[in-house]
């Protein structure tokens, strides 16, 4: 669901990962509104449909409203920790009343409307199912993957969905799922994240960064072991 620039540190360079990390970063991400799930993006379950539409003049005049100090939610889908666990737990555990929702506090430096167009809802749903099919772990597919088809065949979404691609440039720490729900509250909708692409991280940018296979060849899944162990 998301790509783009990731900083790897080694050797003496790792001591040097907080300041890395404070560096600014900026991405593109697309916005599909009038649905939403509970993880922001594509990769969760829809929780509700808007059939009300957006104007392009209305929400190029509300992302100008998003920049300078922000304060967002971070989103019930995310490893930040409540009481010493993922914030993700207690989502999955249906536990989120039980606890506050984390808040972060940034700066959005510029936002602004690439382009706005419409896209046919199956064509949305067929890149996402391909997209969840690519992912390992246990993180719901089955229900999401079935929730997506049912829609697709009771026809509860338009034929059509209006598709914002937004670019920003933030101060470290922020989500930008949680930036993508403000900004279609801001238009009195709905809306998740369809695709996401971190295209800088400070002075480093994608047009510079090498991909997995760049680095380690076409079968480094099978050569090399990046799985994490606890």
């Amino acid at each position: 669901m998301a790509e783009g620039v990731v900083i790897v540190l080694l050797g003496e360079e790792r001591l040097k990962k907080y300041e890395f990390a404070k560096w600014p970063k900026v991405y593109e991400f697309e916005v599909v509104f009038g649905l939403s799930t509970d993880t922001y993006d594509g990769m969760g379950v829809v929780t509700s449909f808007h059939e009300g539409a957006v104007s392009e003049e209305a929400l190029r005049t509300a992302l100008k409203s998003f920049e300078g100090e922000y304060t967002q939610d971070v989103p019930p889908y995310s490893a930040a920790r409540v009481k010493g666990k993922p914030l993700h737990w207690f989502a999955r555990n249906k536990k989120l009343s039980g606890i506050a929702i984390p808040r972060k506090v940034g700066k959005i430096y510029e936002i602004k409307l690439v382009d706005f167009y419409e896209k046919d809802f199956k064509h949305i749903v067929n890149a996402l199912r391909e997209r969840i099919s690519k992912v390992t772990g246990d993180f719901r597919q089955s229900q999401i993957n079935t929730r997506w088809v049912q829609l697709v065949e009771a026809q509860k979404a338009k034929k059509t969905v209006q598709v914002a691609k937004i670019w920003v440039k933030t101060s470290k720490g922020l989500y930008i799922r949680s930036l993508s729900q403000d900004i279609a509250h801001k238009m009195k909708t709905t809306g998740f994240v369809y695709s996401l692409v971190r295209t800088e991280n400070g002075e480093h940018t994608k047009k510079d960064a090498k991909t997995l296979v760049e680095v380690f060849g076409n079968n480094y899944s099978k050569t090399y072991n990046f799985t994490s162990n606890p």
